[in-house]
Parts: C-alpha cells; structure tokens; sequence
C-alpha cells in the first residue's frame, strides 16, 4: 500500500551555471524583482514553506507571502539540534504555524507559541525527511514548496520525495567553482545517469527565466 505523501516542488533562483550564492555565501539578489514577485504567488499556492537551520541562520528569511489580502504558508524548518534562535524572523507570532523538525533526542527551549517541535527520526545522525513529510501529512498538509540549500535539495530528491522543481535562472555566471550549486551530495559519473527532468512550462520574466519541471523517477 502506498503511502500518503504530499507533493513537493523544489523553488531555486540560480545563474545560468547552477549557482545559488557565491563561495562567500553572497546571494543578494541573484534574480530580478520581477522573479523575486513571482515566487510569492508560488508561495501563495502551497500549504508549506520549508528549509533548514543553515538558511535561517545564514540569511534569515521571513518566509513569509507578501501579496495583499494572502495567507503566509506554514513555515517548517530543519534543524534537528536546534541551533536556530526563538528570536530568528521565522519564529515571529504572525499567527501563522511554524513547525520545527527536530531529532528525537533533542532538547527544546522556550520558542514563541505558534511554535511546535516535530521529533523525527534520523538517518546518519541527520533527519529521516521520509518520517518528517509523513507526519505533516497527518497534520493536513498537503503541499510543501522547498526553499533550501543544495544539500537539503539533493537528499529530497534522493529519497524521491520531490515531485517538481521550479528554478528561476538569472543571466548572470559565476564562472567558479566554488560557489554554491543548488542541487548537491550526488556522485554522477556517466551523463546518461543523470536525474531526468520533464519541463511542463517556461516562462520568461525578462531578464530572468522560470523553469517549471517534474522529477523523472526510473
């Protein structure tokens, strides 16, 4: 018997390369305002918002929808040793629910109210998103959009749990290796092994583009 998942799509802003931010972690802005308006209507269609301790403590987003007269998403965050502070911009009590996933032997603190802690189970020391997605599934979400790192989006897809990916591209190229890809932790010796994507749309938001895939399992 299957079991019930929500769908998840992947939201990325990268250079024409693949880049989210640079080696130093500059990222501001890598895409345009237009784009940038453009992903709080995505953000508007989807239950939840979701991304780890290292985005929060690295950039410290609101995560929030700022569209007139629209609901914010429920935030959930990754961070399953609790590193992030109650005082980070995430956790303000907007009245909007934040769930923070953490490890089954971590210790929590005092958060705002609209904060709830999620114990999950772990794999190598880091948290069991399988275990994760099916408990917000029990408490009705139905739709995760995915705001993260390429490490967080590579294990997504890795455990096949992300369905789509939307990845605004900007006509920019760091031309460096060193910056940050946002999508990472594979190891791709033959090109015809390649995560296989199929694109449903793109849309230009001149000067940046938007890619709308879905993910090809095999």
């Amino acid at each position: 018997q299957l079991k019930k998942m929500p769908f998840i799509a992947i939201k990325t802003a990268t250079t024409m390369d693949g880049k989210i931010a640079t080696k130093t972690g500059s990222s501001k802005w890598i895409t345009s305002e237009k784009a940038r308006k453009d992903v709080q209507k995505l953000r508007n269609k989807y239950d939840a918002i979701l991304t780890g301790s290292g985005t929060i403590i690295s950039d410290n987003p609101s995560l929030t929808c700022r569209m007139k007269n629209r609901k914010n998403p429920i935030r959930i965050i990754i961070d399953s040793q609790l590193k992030t502070s109650p005082e980070a911009n995430v956790y303000k009590n907007d009245k909007t629910k934040v769930y923070i996933a953490i490890k089954e032997t971590t210790k929590t603190k005092s958060f705002p109210l609209n904060v709830e802690f999620i114990k999950c189970k772990t794999i190598n020391e880091k948290i069991d998103l399988t275990d994760l997605v099916l408990k917000l599934y029990e408490k009705g979400i139905r739709s995760i959009l995915v705001e993260a790192g390429g490490e967080l989006n590579g294990e997504f897809i890795k455990k096949r749990l992300a369905d789509k990916i939307y990845q605004y591209i900007a006509p920019k190229i760091t031309g460096d290796n060193e910056s940050k890809t946002f999508l990472s932790g594979f190891d791709t010796k033959d090109i015809n092994k390649s995560i296989q994507l199929s694109l449903k749309s793109a849309k230009l938001l001149i000067p940046d583009l938007r890619l709308e895939s879905y993910i090809q399992y095999i």
